[in-house]
């Protein structure tokens, strides 16, 4: 099989090929750093989007715990209260279920309304503990909360309040069911003194994390959690989770900051986290990587479906306009082919204004002007033909010819018949400067000789009755003619100049130089030409050029002539339609011809 090479396509597939490739290039480049922006644009504004679900959660959250803050702090404030706290440690049962009942009084009242606070235990320093009704856990007989550990860290950072991610379990009595709770302690100072007496112990339940969390849990993509500053778990959708060490790889780095995203190495996804400014926890999402997969593989299968889109409707317009440019040039080779061929009358033009539209133009316009150059050659060589046939026919026997023209001359210088001997070498002269070929232009001088012989001819015909006259500027002598190109012109002007005139007849040649054009002018005195008859006549001549000569030949006395229409054919076929013969005469006075010709020197 053949394989065609790029450069021998034809030129509208090479511009189909060229189109294609550009466009799948610029298609594919789009689509590839369009796919890579947008699939970075998408994960940033998901993860930025799930990041301020985060913040929400936790601002959520912190404002549960604040509503128990607040509580907390108005029962820490309470007047019963802190007297109960103050005064010694109650001495009988009696006693101690009388001051137990006030407080239950107040915990009730200021938590009756808090679903998520399960248990509230008031502390004394003087070793009385006193709860709700609402309480489901009893504290240890021995119980003593200045000997706990998050008191010493209380004590030790000057803190009022601490909220704990886990209740201490060994602190109180086993209910035997697992207790999914955290903390909130807060010291009771006297408001007058200034001096602790006590602390206040409230249990929430981790289910009103889990509440807060619901919406984004119940999404199989996400999983929220919440873990303290120690990485423990607080909160878990899985409750088996709660209390253990959060494992991720990266969760170290992630306690540094307060919020963001980061990739997780542990977890085919993302970790997004918040740290609440109050309880120090951090709320943590981990994003699987196929939620945020499963939008930039939309924003893919929409961009490739735009691609391919485009791809087809680029395709289209690349063969529309493939097409487009190809035709004309197709059409102007065709043009071209028969030109080849032989035929000069067909027309590329398509009419349009454009490179190729001016190009067929141009084409036209050659084309044109060849079929003009080939006619004006074909008649030229016609003429140069007829040219030769007569110079043919005026050259047999030449030889014999001369010698009889020589002898007459002897003959009549014998005698003493000079008229007779100037007319044999006027003659002589004619004839040699006729039949002389190769030479299609002459001097002007040369031209004038002729014409002086031939008037010499002509004086001797007519004797007195004819007059010459001439005016030759010096500068035009050594200029160059076309041979034999005035003598028409001379010859009607004697013809003519001489019929039905009584008096002298003048014929005056003239020949002058005017910028870039050598006029030749012949003139007589003769009857004239009407107007009429002289409007027709150079309506003739302005149609000449296009008239073949070889049917314009006349016959006068058996001598043939070349008239004014071959005369002037000749001018414009030798040097353009603005040269030629202009006739001006006026009944009665006479007439004048004059040739325009271009300068040659």
């Amino acid at each position: 099989m053949k394989i065609i090479k790029y450069k021998d396509l034809k030129m509208k597939n090479k511009l189909f090929i060229g189109f294609i490739l550009v466009i799948a290039v610029l298609v594919s480049l789009l689509g590839y750093f369009s796919m890579t922006f947008s699939e970075q644009s998408i994960r940033t504004q998901m993860l930025d989007s799930i990041q301020e679900t985060m913040n929400q959660m936790g601002e959520n959250i912190e404002g549960e715990i604040q509503k128990v803050l607040d509580v907390s702090a108005q029962v820490c404030l309470n007047e019963e209260l802190c007297t109960v706290l103050q005064e010694e440690k109650p001495g009988t049962i009696e006693e101690y279920y009388s001051k137990d009942k006030t407080m239950r009084q107040i915990l009730n009242e200021s938590y009756a309304a808090y679903f998520s606070v399960e248990d509230v235990f008031v502390c004394s320093y003087n070793g009385s503990v006193y709860g709700s009704d609402k309480n489901k856990l009893s504290l240890t007989a021995d119980y003593d909360f200045t000997r706990t550990g998050w008191f010493a860290d209380m004590k030790q950072s000057g803190a009022g309040v601490s909220i704990l991610s886990q209740y201490d379990s060994s602190s109180y009595i086993s209910t035997g069911e697992p207790q999914k709770l955290f903390s909130i302690v807060k010291k009771i100072y006297n408001y007058r003194s200034g001096k602790e007496i006590g602390c206040l112990i409230v249990h929430m339940n981790s289910d009103i994390l889990g509440n807060v969390l619901q919406s984004v849990n119940s999404n199989e993509y996400q999983q929220c959690l919440i873990i303290d500053n120690n990485k423990k778990i607080i909160y878990h959708p899985d409750s088996d989770y709660i209390g253990t060490q959060y494992r991720e790889a990266r969760v170290s780095e992630l306690l540094t900051m307060e919020n963001g995203y980061m990739e997780s190495l542990s977890e085919k996804g993302y970790l997004v986290f918040s740290t609440s400014a109050v309880t120090g926890w951090s709320v943590i999402s981990v994003v699987d990587n196929k939620y945020i997969m499963d939008s930039i593989n939309r924003l893919r299968l929409f961009l490739i479906l735009t691609a391919v889109f485009c791809v087809v409707l680029s395709v289209y317009f690349a063969s529309y306009i493939s097409k487009t440019i190809s035709d004309p040039v197709a059409r102007l080779q065709r043009k071209m082919y028969q030109v080849g061929e032989g035929d000069f009358d067909i027309r590329a033009a398509t009419g349009a204004s454009d490179e190729i539209g001016q190009l067929t133009l141009s084409f036209d316009k050659m084309v044109e002007r060849t079929k003009q150059l080939i006619e004006n050659v074909y008649q030229s060589e016609i003429y140069q033909k007829e040219a030769e046939l007569n110079a043919l026919q005026a050259q047999i026997n030449p030889h014999f010819l001369y010698n009889t023209l020589q002898t007459i001359d002897m003959m009549a210088e014998e005698e003493g018949a000079d008229e007779i001997s100037d007319a044999c070498q006027a003659l002589s002269k004619i004839f040699r400067y006729s039949i002389n070929r190769g030479q299609e232009f002459v001097h002007v001088q040369d031209e004038i000789v002729h014409i002086e012989n031939y008037m010499l001819i002509q004086k001797l015909r007519f004797g007195g009755k004819l007059e010459v006259r001439y005016d030759i500027q010096n500068e035009c002598r050594e200029l160059y003619i076309v041979k034999l190109l005035t003598q028409p012109m001379v010859e009607n002007a004697v013809v003519h100049g001489m019929e039905n005139v009584l008096d002298k007849c003048y014929v005056t040649i003239r020949v002058y130089r005017k910028e870039d054009c050598l006029y030749a002018e012949v003139e007589d005195n003769g009857t004239g030409i009407a107007p009429g008859q002289l409007m027709e006549l150079n309506e003739k001549l302005a149609r000449s050029a296009e008239q073949k000569m070889v049917h314009e030949v006349d016959y006068v006395k058996n001598h043939r002539s070349i008239g004014l229409e071959n005369t002037n054919a000749r001018i414009k076929l030798y040097f353009g339609q603005e040269y030629g013969i202009t006739i001006t005469s006026e009944e009665g006075t006479g007439t004048k011809v004059c040739i325009k010709l271009p300068v040659r020197t």
